[in-house]
């Protein structure tokens, strides 16, 4: 999963940050988080009145999305109540959240690869590793893993890799290159 917050008694996942205003009447680019910019505009066109600002003393504040769309690197809305270039430029570098069960619900529901953290990694010659944390993206998608003796470990995730993976035990089986442990 993302990066989870609990703020004002809310599970919040960030999901994107505000990297620049568009125009003069508070479009702006979002950069995503965890995402690639077309999950982000699918997850926000699904739940637009579900995001949560997250910046200074005087947030989370809660406002809806609308006029999603995306390139390969960003995502561009328009904020509800937003109207100005400068109350848009006031939220740059904000964090852009969702609520935790939405994030969960879309993630479940869109079979997207976040779903597998939490899973144990398993090679065919090595047994039990460790947990999947957490994801990253660097050209390729790399599983963070814990290993069993508590060390980390990046992964590489690549089909050609994965023997099976196993919803009901949350276990996914590698067949991993020889010293990549």
């Amino acid at each position: 999963m993302g990066q989870s917050v609990v703020v004002a008694g809310r599970e919040l996942v960030i999901v994107g940050r505000i990297n620049s205003p568009i125009g003069i009447k508070g479009r702006v680019k979002l950069a995503p988080v965890f995402f690639d910019t077309q999950e982000l505009e699918s997850l926000l066109a699904l739940y637009p009145d579900d995001v949560y600002v997250l910046k200074g003393k005087d947030f989370p504040k809660k406002l809806l999305v609308s006029n999603i769309n995306s390139d390969n690197k960003f995502v561009r809305v328009d904020l509800f109540d937003i109207r100005t270039r400068d109350q848009a430029e006031d939220l740059n570098g904000a964090m852009l959240a969702v609520l935790s069960d939405k994030y969960i619900k879309y993630i479940n529901d869109t079979k997207s690869i976040f779903r597998y953290i939490g899973y144990m990694i398993s090679d065919v010659n090595y047994g039990d590793i460790g947990i999947l944390r957490s994801l990253s993206r660097q050209g390729q998608i790399l599983f963070d893993v814990v290993k069993n003796d508590g060390t980390d470990v990046l992964i590489p995730f690549a089909d050609a890799l994965v023997k099976n993976i196993d919803e009901d035990k949350k276990n996914i089986l590698m067949d991993l290159p020889e010293g990549l442990l």
